[in-house]
This record gives C-alpha cells, structure tokens and sequence, in this order.
C-alpha cells in the first residue's frame, strides 16, 4: 500500500486499518505512520525518531498483514527507513545519497 501524504486526515479511519491486515507489506511515510498509529494531534512537519518507532509498534499490535506477519517500511526521507514485522527484527537503514549529500534518493532500496 502507498499512502499519499496529501490525502491523510487527523486520524485514519478503522476501515482503513482493517484493510492493511490483507496486506503483506505497507510503506508509510513518518507523517502518514503518526496519523495510523498515533495519538490524536501527534501529526508533526518535525521528524522525531523516537515517535517513529513509538508509532510503528503501535501500528504492528493492530496486526497489520496476513496472520499479523505483515511488514512495515517507514520512510523517514534523508533519516532513511525503519523496517519490522513480526518475523524480522526492527531495523533502521540509513538513507542514500547520490550526487550531493542534501538530496535522499530511494530509502528503501528498490532502485537496484
């Protein structure tokens, strides 16, 4: 599933989140991770690795993906990613830089 950023209300639907358990991978932005599994109000232009985590373990207890062993990809633009599921163990990645060390390229690694 890609969200769109622009399309994130205050808080996301219980239909919404009933949908992500039929998927195996979900790929959220930070921004959109916060509206999914976050408090009310806890949407934030600043990026805090801290809520990211918080968010996304919060999001995985909904029991994202088939029998709950869905993955999540959190992109974090130039923080890189932070990927878990059940059966794989949190990990952050760092972000790819090409060219010029202010512009993130691909942060999840699909452009190999």
């Amino acid at each position: 599933m890609e969200t769109c950023s622009l399309c994130i209300k205050a808080r996301i639907s219980p239909a919404h989140l009933r949908a992500c358990k039929l998927l195996d991978v979900v790929s959220p932005n930070h921004l959109e991770l916060a509206s999914l599994g976050g408090p009310a109000g806890s949407m934030s232009t600043n990026y805090r690795r801290q809520a990211s985590e918080t968010f996304v373990y919060q999001f995985l207890d909904t029991g994202m993906g088939p029998n709950g062993e869905g993955t999540i990809v959190v992109r974090c633009g130039e923080h890189g990613c932070f990927i878990i599921s059940r059966t794989y163990a949190a990990r952050w990645f760092p972000a790819f830089h090409a060219y010029s060390p202010d512009r993130a390229v691909d942060v999840i690694g699909t452009d190999r």
